[in-house]
């Protein structure tokens, strides 16, 4: 049997997904994934500068980045993981608004994916301090997963909406305690 047998409500499913990733080294992943999951996503991202804040701050940013739709309940943040995603104070905000209470009580889902131009692309092992902390919080409780990029649009379909599953399934073990990063490291 094959494993990527939908029924077809799954088949036919297109998922929200907010892309989180270094700009502009990891640009080039983002727009491939666009385009990778063309049938089946539909996709917000920000680039720096979009949301105009004059002091930014992790709160004020998570609450519009989720006030204005960007991220919601239904959502699935995708961080595409770099060389230098891990010291991004945006990427940890982002991950943050995903762990957020929301009204309805439902979180949004993560899934984090190893790009090529990071050091352990390609290895059974990942060095948690090479990959966003928040992340490897919710992947350490089974709220999150990690994979290496795919290009194979069958495969992304499936993680995405296994994540999308988890948000509400595993609500219980998301991770939101860290501080907030309040400076970008690199």
């Amino acid at each position: 049997m094959n494993q990527f047998s939908w029924d077809k409500h799954e088949k036919d499913k297109k998922y929200k997904v907010f892309i989180s990733c270094a700009y502009p080294e990891d640009e080039q992943y983002k727009e491939a994934l666009c385009s990778l999951g063309k049938d089946f996503l539909m996709v917000k991202t920000l680039r720096p500068g979009e949301i105009e804040m004059e002091n930014p701050n992790h709160e004020e940013y998570i609450r519009r980045v989720t006030q204005g739709d960007y991220i919601t309940p239904e959502t699935v943040v995708v961080v595409l993981v770099g060389g230098k995603t891990f010291a991004r104070k945006w990427v940890d905000w982002e991950i943050s608004a995903a762990l957020q209470s929301r009204l309805v009580g439902t979180f949004s889902g993560l899934l984090g994916i190893c790009l090529p131009t990071h050091p352990d692309y390609g290895k059974t092992r990942f060095r948690a301090e090479i990959v966003p902390r928040r992340l490897v919080d919710n992947m350490n409780t089974g709220f999150a997963k990690f994979y290496d990029w795919t290009k194979d649009p069958d495969m992304l379909r499936l993680w995405v909406g296994e994540a999308f599953t988890r948000r509400v399934e595993a609500a219980n073990r998301r991770d939101n305690s860290r501080a907030h990063m309040l400076e970008s490291q690199a």
